[in-house]
């Protein structure tokens, strides 16, 4: 979470200090991982529940891609001779 303080209050200045503890303190009472919760609480603030979509889909669509890629790698070049 270090580097979600320092982006969002010091080099952004999206958030005060105040507000970044109050939405670090909520994202880790609800349920969910504390930094998912924290990035959708975010995106609500400055963009609705559009903004919480885009913060949720801009946190997780990389690595999804990035898992799905190797999956699709595995299943093509998995069966070659020595990688078995």
């Amino acid at each position: 979470m270090f580097w979600a303080r320092r982006t969002l209050v010091e080099r952004e200045r999206w958030l005060t200090e105040k507000q970044f503890v109050e939405l670090f303190t909520l994202g880790q009472l609800v349920p969910g991982p504390p930094g998912l919760n924290l990035t959708v609480m975010v995106g609500h603030r400055f963009g609705g529940w559009t903004g919480a979509a885009a913060a949720l889909s801009g946190l997780l669509l990389w690595p999804c891609m990035m898992i799905i890629g190797m999956g699709v790698l595995y299943q093509h070049y998995g069966s070659l001779l020595g990688l078995v």
